[in-house]
């Protein structure tokens, strides 16, 4: 898994965990002491903001 993970993009991971089951996601939430929904955003941001800052835009440009 971790090799999976390291050759996986911060995107993919994002819409990995977004097309999980429910229970999954209660369960990876809980090991980082998150809700699902949170977890979720929290990916979502990070993509958006990794992709900025790849892609040479200006970061208070960025709409989330």
């Amino acid at each position: 898994m971790w090799v999976l993970v390291n050759t996986l993009t911060i995107g993919t991971i994002s819409v990995f965990y977004s097309h999980l089951e429910q229970q999954d996601q209660n369960n990876i939430g809980r090991f980082f002491s998150l809700k699902p929904d949170e977890l979720k955003t929290i990916l979502q941001v990070l993509t958006l903001y990794r992709n900025a800052c790849a892609h040479d835009e200006r970061l208070y440009n960025v709409w989330s």
